[in-house]
């Protein structure tokens, strides 16, 4: 079967949520890998289990991305086993795939991004605002 897992993570603890070049470089994905494998449902070297349906960099966090995942484990323990494997990262839901869909095609993704307060001046606001307004999504 084939599930969606949605997660939530703290970036603060990871290079990004892909795999990077170097061991030393923790990122999400490794670590839903590693858990994977200390629960049986992984092999080095074997293919890739899972698949996320976005990015993110380092340091950012996210309140639900989510990653496609092939099993015949039931979803319920295994987001419970994820969650007793991982720190930093919480699978806070599941659903079933529909037959041929490919995670990286949403139909929307939305984004939000919090700065703390009192970081950044007023003229520095409105660069921010400026620059971003270059990646409002359009429909």
């Amino acid at each position: 079967m084939r599930y969606g897992i949605k997660v939530a993570y703290d970036g603060s603890l990871f290079h990004g949520s892909q795999r990077q070049g170097s061991e030393d470089a923790l990122s999400v994905e490794g670590a839903i890998l590693e858990a994977l494998k200390r629960m049986g449902q992984h092999e080095a070297g074997g293919p890739h289990p899972i698949e996320f349906s976005s990015r993110t960099d380092a340091g950012v966090s996210s309140l639900g991305n989510v990653f496609a995942i092939e099993t015949d484990m039931d979803p319920g323990e295994l987001l419970k086993g994820l969650n007793a494997n991982l720190e930093g990262i919480w699978c806070i839901a599941y659903g079933r795939m529909r037959e041929g869909q490919n995670i990286r095609w949403a139909n929307f993704r939305w984004y939000r991004y919090h700065l703390p307060p009192g970081e950044m001046t007023g003229e520095q606001t409105k660069d921010l605002n400026g620059a971003l307004s270059e990646y409002v999504g359009r429909f």
